[in-house]
This record gives structure tokens, C-alpha cells and sequence, in this order.
């Protein structure tokens, strides 16, 4: 069964690779036909950000489990935060695409430099970080405003990079100082199971559940830079309590509840 389930895992990684390879000639057009009519870039990241489905759709052992607390934001600006398992978030996130969500998310610079997926990441608008580089750090946030300005969502995973451990790591208050200076709201996001199904340095998806949840957008108003740190702390422990409600309704082990003072 191993061995069957590895041989599947190879077949379908293949045929998604070449569905998105053969999607970008067409990404190409449609970026080069509405640069005019669409300067936010709303249609050709809309199709880009849809790219992961293939990843999932053509796997089913992976089952996935999409649900709502809240209302889409159908490309109203906000900021959108949430924990970070492991890449397939990435491929997961496809599923709010093609629900009608349209965002830039923030990606470290070496992504852009790959074939294929950066020409995309370029196409749909995505901005580019370096972590360590505060000259990069500060275009992003820069590129970053001016997409909310010009009424944009933004994705951004505040725990910096991807869990290597399984358990969540803290927010950093970066994501909450650009939502309360432009004034948008903060629209957390949960995964679960990503990290289960493909853990860091794998390559096939294992047989498992991922879930992906959206919670009520948090308003900012009234708050200044002064409460970021008390934002980003609130918002980490709703996403934290629903990680972990998602993991207990899908039978996966639930994380461990740290002391304050472990932090």
C-alpha cells in the first residue's frame, strides 16, 4: 500500500506540475490583455492564486475541509493573517481563490527567482521580502500599503516562516502596525493539518485531513501603534484555540497549551 500510495503520489504531482506549467502561457495573455483595464491585478492573481487546486484535487487521499465564521471579503482591503504549517498552506489558500478572495500575499525573494512559479508571483502582483534585510523589509511594507490604499487585501504569515516543530510559533507585530496605520482590518486565517500531510523538506503529500478556516475579521479602529504587540497576542491566541478546535474535529493531536511565561 506504501508503495502504491508513493507511486499515485509521483503520478499526480506530475500531472499538476504540467496543469500549471501549460497555465501560466495562458496567465501570460490574460496578464498582457488587461494591464490596462485591471492595473490592481485582480483577475490574473485571482487565476494565479488558484494554482495550488490542482496540487489537491488530483490527491484524494488529502482531504480537505473549508468553513467560515465569517463573511468573505470578496477583494475588500484588509490584512490577512495566519499560522504557517508548512508549504501546502500555500497550495490550501487556492481554495479562497476560487471563492472569489483576492489578495497579494508577502513571500520571501528567493521564490520570485524561480522558474514558473516566480514569472507568476511577478504577474499576480505578490510582493517580495528579504527577512534579514531591513532596506527589503521596508519596501515591502511599502508595496505592502499601497496595495491596501488601492483597496487590496494583503496575506501575510506573522510567525515569520513556516513551523518547523508542529506547534505555532508567536506573531510578530508587523502585520498589526500596517493594519492599524492604513486602518484596515485584520482578517485571520487557520490552517490545519498542512504540516501533517507535508511536513518540512517532504515532497509527497501524505494521506491525511487539512482544514482551513476563516474567522470574523477584527476591527482596528481607535487602536495606535502603541497596541500592536496586544493585537498580534490576541489575534495569535483566536488562531491558536481554533487550530486547535479544527485538529480535535479531524481527530489530530491537539497541541500542548504553553504557560505565558514559556513564551
Amino acid at each position: 500500500m506504501n508503495f502504491l500510495w508513493r507511486v499515485a503520489s509521483i503520478a499526480a504531482w506530475t500531472v499538476a506540475v504540467a496543469v500549471i506549467t501549460l497555465a501560466q502561457a495562458v496567465l501570460f495573455v490574460v496578464y498582457l490583455a488587461t494591464r490596462a483595464s485591471d492595473p490592481e491585478r485582480r483577475r490574473v492573481a485571482r487565476m494565479f492564486h488558484s494554482l495550488g487546486l490542482p496540487i489537491l484535487r488530483l490527491q484524494p487521499w488529502v482531504k480537505v475541509h473549508v468553513d467560515s465564521k465569517a463573511t468573505l471579503p470578496y477583494g475588500e482591503p484588509c490584512v490577512i493573517v495566519s499560522n504557517h504549517e508548512s508549504d501546502l498552506d500555500v497550495y490550501l489558500s487556492s481554495e479562497l481563490a476560487i471563492r472569489g478572495w483576492n489578495a497579494k500575499y508577502l513571500s520571501k525573494q528567493s521564490l520570485y527567482d524561480l522558474p514558473v512559479l516566480g514569472w507568476g508571483m511577478r504577474m499576480a502582483g505578490d510582493i517580495p521580502v528579504v527577512r534579514n534585510d531591513r532596506k527589503s523589509r521596508a519596501q515591502a511594507a511599502i508595496l505592502c500599503r499601497r496595495w491596501l490604499e488601492r483597496g487590496v487585501p494583503v496575506f501575510i504569515f506573522p510567525e515569520g516562516t513556516r513551523s518547523r516543530t508542529g506547534e505555532m510559533g508567536s506573531f510578530k507585530d508587523g502585520a498589526f502596525r500596517l493594519a492599524i496605520e492604513t486602518g484596515s482590518p485584520v482578517q485571520p486565517i487557520v490552517y490545519a493539518g498542512t504540516r501533517d500531510a507535508l511536513p518540512p523538506g517532504a515532497f509527497l503529500l501524505r494521506p491525511s485531513t487539512v482544514a482551513l478556516r476563516v474567522l470574523d475579521p477584527v476591527p482596528v479602529a481607535g487602536l495606535t501603534l502603541a497596541d500592536a504587540g496586544v493585537l498580534a497576542k490576541r489575534v495569535e491566541d483566536m488562531v491558536r484555540n481554533e487550530r486547535n478546535e479544527l485538529r480535535r474535529a479531524h481527530g489530530m493531536p491537539v497541541e500542548a497549551r504553553r504557560e505565558e511565561g514559556a513564551r
